[in-house]
């Protein structure tokens, strides 16, 4: 049987691939037994662990897409 939270992040990298969220230098370093997903921001290279849950873990935060005014931001801690 696959492995659906592999299964998840790969859906997530490819999404983030075609929005081009994800530049490709990124998308090779995003592995099973590494960062699950990244993306670039003025320059810099950001990782992220990927959950399907509404609620981070402890210590982790949340990034949110609010459609209006589209923008992201993070949870309040």
């Amino acid at each position: 049987m696959p492995n659906r939270g592999l299964a998840y992040e790969a859906e997530i990298r490819e999404d983030l691939r075609k929005r081009g969220i994800m530049p490709l230098h990124l998308f090779g370093k995003c592995t099973q037994f590494g960062n699950d997903a990244a993306f670039a921001f003025s320059g810099q290279d950001y990782f992220l662990e990927i959950k399907n849950k509404t609620a981070p873990d402890y210590g982790a935060r949340k990034i949110v897409y609010e459609k209006i005014p589209g923008i992201w931001r993070w949870n309040d801690p």
